[in-house]
């Protein structure tokens, strides 16, 4: 078991170190390109980036899941979810070459036909990474995951920023998407040491194929309402207001990503190896829970303090409509780093069908939310899904105290508590901010400071369990650090 924590730590490190890495180059890359193009450039991007993640998920199969979850797969295994995948990207790529027209057409915007066609080939690129992937996730080899991201991810987004000031527009958003999926593909195989050999067998994955097809039809409905919010914006409104969307929405996804992402990568491989032994597996979702909030609250209170002030200062003048919409997406921000444990939690313990079903429940809370949009606008569709998204979370919580004795009580106590704390702070100070006139860069940097020094002083004072898990992490990656040096 120390084992396994000690490896735990080292793939969570790397993991959150490339996301920083990862995310940081593409934000600046972001904030270059904003200023460089126009609104109505990112919503015409927006509307293809929509079309393509909505279908994308048809590429995948669950394999992903299923080798990790799985002890062991044989190489005649492996090959065969190989070679499955690819065919699906290259019927995916052609499908969508050919009715790029009609996309185009449903979307009143015929200068759409052109990029999806460009952007078909990312299904077949990215059929060819899934395996080595999800390899390396299982072996928590995330050392080797975060170098190939994090270097394809800069040398795209400078390819991407030199055709923007090049005068290529949205093509310049495009072309670097491309360039993206190509050097990850290309990494991804330089760092994997497994090749697919030339073998293939239906009947030797059944036992990959009863686990991750539910987690595939999961994956269809999950990619489906994750952007059927883009979709919706992209179908109602125009490109410009799609582009505000699409801006507000990227910087929320960021606060996602940062707070959960590296967590929830290692959690399924930990959880599929403790699988049984419920008690390790509440106490691991419990330090989870706990640093998550402490970490997703806290963020969330200060992008709601800064946010307007973040994508003015970032972005221009021309972005701040986008803060409106910002504003009110803060508030289920945390949904997603929440159930991302939970589920974890359920796939972890190999009970994929119950995952399916909860993810059924969840996602058709959010229809409601499409009907409120639609009668009465984006904002109201936006307020809709602060309300649904709870729900949400709690539909997890039923079903994974179902599979082990987890305490809902306990969960949501947690996320009220970090929740209260951040957000008196936020709120107050939002006060302050409106009834003070500074400059907004000096309003910035003086109540980003008051308000992290107020959120750490006040976790630190009452002895916050989040904040004392996340300390000590620290402290110990710190020092192993420090001791492989003195070994050297």
């Amino acid at each position: 078991m120390s084992d396994l924590k000690s490896r735990s730590y080292s793939a969570f490190s790397w993991s959150f170190f490339g996301l920083l890495a990862n995310q940081g180059s593409t934000f600046l890359v972001s904030i270059f390109l904003a200023r460089i193009l126009e609104p109505k450039d990112f919503g015409l991007f927006a509307m293809v980036t929509v079309i393509i993640s909505m279908t994308q998920s048809l590429t995948y199969f669950g394999f992903g899941e299923s080798i990790i979850q799985k002890k062991e797969s044989t190489q005649l295994q492996l090959s065969t979810m190989f070679y499955i995948n690819v065919m699906a990207g290259i019927i995916m790529s052609l499908a969508m070459y050919f009715s790029a027209p009609i996309l185009a057409s449903f979307f009143n915007q015929k200068d759409l036909n052109e990029p999806i066609q460009a952007l078909s080939i990312c299904f077949t690129i990215l059929s060819l990474t899934l395996l080595q992937n999800a390899q390396l996730s299982k072996r928590l080899e995330f050392k080797l995951i975060t170098k190939a991201t994090v270097l394809s991810s800069i040398l795209s987004g400078i390819f991407g920023i030199t055709l923007a000031f090049c005068g290529f527009g949205i093509w310049s958003l495009i072309y670097k998407t491309i360039a993206g999926y190509i050097l990850t593909s290309l990494f991804f195989w330089y760092y994997s040491t497994w090749i697919p050999s030339f073998q293939f067998s239906l009947k030797a994955i059944k036992s990959h194929w009863n686990f991750g097809y539910k987690l595939y039809i999961s994956s269809i409905i999950f990619t489906l309402f994750n952007q059927i919010d883009s979709f919706f914006v992209a179908k109602m409104s125009s490109p410009m207001d799609l582009g505000l969307f699409y801006r507000a929405k990227s910087l929320n996804n960021l606060l996602l990503k940062y707070s959960s992402e590296s967590l929830s990568k290692v959690l399924l491989p930990v959880f599929s190896e403790i699988q049984e032994n419920e008690q390790k597996v509440l106490e691991i979702v419990d330090k989870s829970l706990h640093t998550l909030s402490f970490i997703t609250f806290g963020l969330m209170g200060f992008l709601y303090l800064e946010g307007e002030n973040i994508i003015v200062l970032l972005f221009g003048e021309k972005w701040q409509m986008a803060s409106e919409f910002f504003n009110i997406m803060i508030f289920y921000a945390y949904s997603y780093p929440v159930s991302a444990i939970l589920g974890n939690v359920i796939q972890g313990l190999g009970k994929s069908g119950k995952f399916l079903k909860m993810e059924l429940y969840k996602r058709i809370l959010t229809l409601i939310s499409i009907v409120f949009g639609y009668f009465f606008g984006i904002n109201i569709f936006l307020w809709s899904l602060v309300f649904t998204t709870f729900i949400q979370v709690f539909i997890s919580l039923i079903f994974v105290k179902k599979q082990i004795n987890i305490k809902v009580t306990n969960v949501l106590f947690i996320l009220c508590f970090y929740f209260v704390i951040a957000f008196s702070f936020s709120f107050i100070m939002k006060y302050f901010q409106s009834e003070m006139q500074f400059r907004r860069i000096y309003e910035f940097f003086l109540f980003s400071f008051i308000f992290t020094l107020c959120y750490i002083l006040t976790n630190f004072l009452i002895k916050s369990k989040g904040f004392n898990l996340l300390l000590d992490f620290v402290f110990s990656f710190f020092v192993k650090r420090k001791r492989s040096k003195l070994i050297v």
